[in-house]
């Protein structure tokens, strides 16, 4: 499963975290609201 791919696209703030609560995928729509960068 491709996590990028699945955040990339979407028009809500999709966050993928792991069982540290560490962000391991971000969406582009996140990114762009809380100015981050990959």
């Amino acid at each position: 499963m491709d996590l990028a791919k699945i955040c990339a696209g979407s028009l809500r703030a999709h966050l993928v975290l792991n069982a540290d609560l560490a962000i391991v995928a971000a969406g582009d729509f996140y990114l762009r609201t809380t100015d981050r960068t990959r």
